[in-house]
């Protein structure tokens, strides 16, 4: 069976930074390699997929911040002109010609299944990539939290097949009558990988934006009276400056930027717990795979649904509350916590092969049988 994956423009695989989206397609594909598969790749200009039999180059298109974070401003017009600058800095409008390109070097009718983790919802880029590639083969995967056609109904249904990483937002797709699949991201584990001893600090670790409630970790941190690590690239300079810069100490409350590498791993295996604070509807949030596969448990404050952390985070693992009242009131739990479990928990439910075998597998069969006919 050959599956041809489609990766984001914006960054080189495999990836040296943040670049969510584009770690998790890269691993899923290595995995699938693994498991016998002859995997395809379409990747931005400048990477080395070693694993994949054809690697398919399209131009790089780096990805500015100009923008401000668009899910936290509520006035409808700002919300507007903000997306407008959005679809500029990460050159959306651009994408009818990569996909025009993809189209034009590959048959897609060599492949047996197209995941084209590198869908983007806009009208005008479903509506062409849907008319280069077959959609009985492609399976689109919503990156993006809350699509824009869920939120602005289009009254013609979309021929097209989606994968919904989350189970919510796949219901939801579902009672809208499209043609969806609950197809969860899954984490790279090391078969000889051990918890690491904790160390007395808080970890949060992800875009410092209004959205991801960075300033709500500040405020966990000084109810509970612990150190504070943040690590991230800020995505947002005013906030920044505004909500963040103040409390910085360089004792109690730490930002250290962008980590990658080894930085990382020391930094996300060994907190007391990973302050998990989003205010958006995340779609599967990578940092709380990353953090539950070295045995760390979470401190949280329950997200806006639909969002990924309710199929990831196992509340035995979590203290988690609605206030951060809730969560100063049962914090003493986070002391009892194995951390041995919450490696086997992920080993057993996270891990790349555990999704792939019981979401994924069936998934790509029915329509690689499906293509056949």
């Amino acid at each position: 069976m050959r599956i041809l994956i489609i990766f984001p423009p914006y960054m080189k695989i495999p990836t040296k930074g943040y670049g969510g989206i584009e770690k998790v397609a890269y691993e899923r594909a290595y995995v699938l390699t693994k498991m016998g598969f002859k995997v395809d790749v379409v990747v931005p200009a400048g990477s080395k997929v070693e694993f994949a039999k054809n690697a398919y180059s399209i131009p790089l298109l780096p990805i500015q911040h100009k923008h401000k974070d668009i899910s936290s401003i509520r006035n409808p017009l700002s919300k507007s002109l903000e997306y407008v600058k959005f679809l500029r800095d990460t050159k959306a409008f651009t994408y009818g010609k990569i996909y025009s390109l993809i189209a034009e070097e590959i048959n897609f009718a060599d492949y047996d299944v197209i995941i084209d983790d590198a869908f983007r919802y806009e009208p005008w880029n479903i509506y062409l990539f849907a008319k280069m590639s077959p959609w009985k083969k492609t399976i689109h995967i919503i990156h993006t939290g809350m699509p824009i056609f869920i939120k602005i109904p289009i009254r013609l249904p979309l021929k097209i097949m989606l994968g919904a990483l989350n189970s919510q937002l796949y219901e939801l797709l579902k009672r809208k009558n499209y043609i969806a699949f609950h197809l969860p991201n899954g984490i790279l584990i090391p078969e000889n990988r051990k918890p690491r001893e904790s160390i007395d600090y808080l970890l949060f670790m992800g875009r410092v934006s209004p959205s991801k409630g960075s300033h709500l970790a500040i405020r966990i941190a000084r109810r509970l009276k612990k150190k504070l690590i943040i690590a991230g690239p800020v995505h947002d300079k005013e906030y920044f400056a505004t909500y963040i810069k103040p409390w910085i100490d360089g004792k109690e409350i730490m930002y250290v930027g962008s980590v990658a590498g080894v930085i990382k791993e020391e930094l996300l295996s060994k907190p007391l717990a990973l302050v998990y604070t989003s205010l958006s509807h995340d779609n599967y949030p990578t940092v709380l795979l990353e953090a539950l596969s070295w045995g760390v448990p979470i401190v949280a404050l329950y997200p806006p649904r639909p969002s990924g952390f309710y199929d990831i985070v196992d509340e035995r693992f979590c203290v988690c509350g609605n206030t951060i009242e809730e969560i100063a009131k049962n914090f003493e739990k986070i002391y009892s916590i194995d951390r041995k479990d919450v490696l086997r928990y992920a080993r057993e439910n996270l891990s790349w092969e555990a999704v792939i075998k019981t979401k994924w597998l069936p998934v790509i069969n029915w329509i690689a049988e499906g293509s056949k006919t």
